[in-house]
């Protein structure tokens, strides 16, 4: 992919955050022009191809924080995308496939950052999308599984030496 997508500056953090779309949302709030939304579930769809083609990370493909915001913005998108005038079932299912694929990236144990603020954020974002989409396949656990990794976080950052401050 092109350097732009795949760098390690703030601003590629901005763009593997899914701030693209995200702003394409708000242009659809403040505008209700449906080719907003649907840009952006476009934009999230075609991300999700390339991101599932790749073999080795590249970037803030697979980063935790990335991953964490990511979440946020897919379920904001689905909250507008659903009851707008663009709504294509197609390209609904594909968006709906890619957040499967967004919540096993979040579940794999392996991208779970426990010792860093961006280990909560993993795990707020995984109890987002178990509330946010509770009836597709598999989504139950995922509000359990943030839960239960934020508990046994929440032991790290606080326990008998004191609080850690990461900043």
């Amino acid at each position: 992919p092109a350097p732009w997508l795949t760098g390690r500056s703030s601003w590629h953090l901005d763009i593997q955050s899914f701030w693209t779309p995200a702003l394409l949302a708000r242009a659809y709030e403040v505008s209700g022009e449906t080719r907003y939304i649907k840009a952006a579930v476009q934009y999230v769809v075609d991300w999700g191809r390339h991101e599932a083609s790749l073999r080795v990370p590249q970037g803030y493909f697979f980063n935790d924080h990335a991953l964490a915001a990511r979440a946020i913005v897919v379920s904001e998108l689905w909250r507008l995308y659903r009851g707008s005038g663009g709504y294509d079932p197609q390209l609904a299912g594909d968006f709906l496939r890619y957040i499967g694929r967004l919540s096993r990236l979040l579940l794999e144990e392996r991208l779970y950052e426990y010792r860093s603020n961006h280990g909560v954020m993993q795990c707020l974002a995984l109890m987002h999308l178990g509330t946010a989409f509770p009836r597709l396949a598999g989504f139950d656990r995922l509000f359990d599984t943030g839960w239960q990794r934020l508990e046994r976080q929440l032991g790290f950052f606080m326990n008998a030496e004191g609080v850690i401050l990461e900043h």
